[in-house]
């Protein structure tokens, strides 16, 4: 995606969620400004201001027809990301073309606004269940709280190695 700005799901920036996601500065800019010149030609004649929900409608259908005239492409590595949904799940392996495409695009709808995932540091990119051999990986609540530990020990460490 284009430069965008990043909120939390859900309810913009007030919101806690897992999930963040970056919405296109084109994208948004259409949208404000058609919410603007809607609550500038209907304000006066009827009450419409800036948010009201016939203002937000307009902003919303800016917003899609931005879209519409800028698609998003996934990268080569989100295609295969995105294929390897199609792999991973047993009940599509012998199913038609046309359920192929439309789990793929599915998939591209549900990802293509998502933030990218951080970069995990170096130092503490042994203490990630991923980079751990399978099922040797104690989820237990201990176990999870001697990692947080670990990593905060190393940050503490790191932090006073960086200061002297």
């Amino acid at each position: 995606m284009d430069d965008g700005r990043l909120f939390a799901g859900g309810m913009g920036d007030c919101a806690m969620s897992e999930k963040k996601y970056v919405l296109p500065n084109g994208m948004e800019r259409a949208a404000w400004d058609a919410m603007d010149a809607h609550a500038k030609v209907h304000g006066p004649a009827v009450g419409c201001v800036l948010g009201s929900m016939c203002s937000l409608t307009a902003g919303l259908e800016a917003a899609i027809r931005w879209q519409a005239e800028n698609p998003a492409v996934p990268t080569p590595e989100q295609g295969r990301e995105i294929r390897a949904v199609w792999d991973h799940v047993d009940r599509l392996k012998d199913a038609s073309v046309c359920d192929f495409v439309e789990t793929i695009c599915r998939e591209w709808q549900r990802r293509m606004y998502l933030a990218p995932e951080p970069e995990v540091p170096e130092a503490v990119e042994d203490l990630m269940h991923k980079n751990r051999k399978p099922y040797t990986v104690d989820c237990t609540p201990e176990a999870q709280d001697q990692r947080i530990l670990e990593a905060y020990r190393r940050g503490q460490k790191s932090t006073q190695q960086s200061g002297r």
